[in-house]
């Protein structure tokens, strides 16, 4: 019986190891190709391989770290590969860049800071931040509510406005003239109606985030707790009017 040489033996060991690891790395490389990721209806994500399929009832999904998953077809949105998602990504991406469009419907939140230039005899300039709070029903149409805080200086009084918020825009675009109005009553210090038309422009910095810039005329009816010392010729519900300008955030 022949004897095989150890430096034989030593080089078809290395053969077979390094044929393993080519193998183990194929079907490595094979199964993270065959990885799909399932959108769930819920927002959630699931990545890893589908091993059962029962159609149009369920599909049993392997994960990376061997979990088994079972979900039914309802609960599922879509399936596609690692490989579409990127693609969408910057399909999305490109077409947003391009072709820019203010298209987030849903809940919708608004933050402004600014202030009032006095007009008038009993114009008066105050500082103000509000928040608004609501449904952007389509691109061009949001209603909510919201509440506020202005200081009239001259006046030395706060006035807390609450108020519902209409939002009409003219193009379904991240950049967008709009009309606005803030119709409400104010209480606290001061007591009475409250009015704000105004005009903007919206600027989103992506489909959820934005900021805008406002400019419109305060209307706030006053029947001040305590009378204005330098005040002169008060009365109750006059008309204190000025010119707003505000920066707001929108989310």
């Amino acid at each position: 019986m022949a004897i095989i040489p150890e430096n034989i033996i030593y080089n078809m060991k290395k053969i077979v190891f390094i044929i393993c690891m080519v193998l183990c790395n194929t079907l490595l490389a094979f199964a993270q190709n065959n990885q799909e990721i399932v959108y769930l209806k819920n927002g959630d994500k699931v990545k890893g391989i589908i091993i059962e399929e029962i159609p149009n009832t369920s599909i049993k999904v392997k994960t990376s770290n061997g979990s088994i998953l079972v979900y039914s077809i309802h609960e599922i949105e879509k399936i596609i590969s690692p490989e579409d998602e990127i693609f969408q990504k910057k399909f999305r991406l490109k077409q947003y860049n391009n072709n820019p469009t203010y298209d987030k419907t849903g809940y919708k939140g608004f933050i402004d800071f600014g202030g009032v230039i006095g007009i008038g005899n009993r114009g008066d300039g105050a500082i103000a931040v509000s928040t608004t709070h609501g449904y952007q029903f389509n691109p061009y149409f949001f209603f909510g509510a919201g509440i506020g805080i202005e200081y009239h200086m001259n006046w030395e009084t706060f006035f807390i406005p609450v108020f519902a918020d209409i939002k009409t825009y003219f193009l379904n675009k991240n950049i967008s003239p709009f009309l606005g109005l803030k119709a409400g009553y104010s209480v606290y210090d001061g007591k009475g109606c409250y009015i704000n038309p105004h005009i903007g422009v919206a600027l989103s910095s992506s489909p959820r985030f934005g900021m805008n810039l406002t400019i419109g005329y305060n209307m706030q009816k006053a029947k001040i707790n305590d009378r204005p010392k330098n005040i002169k010729n008060y009365k109750d519900n006059m008309a204190i009017n000025g010119i707003s300008i505000k920066l707001g955030f929108e989310f």
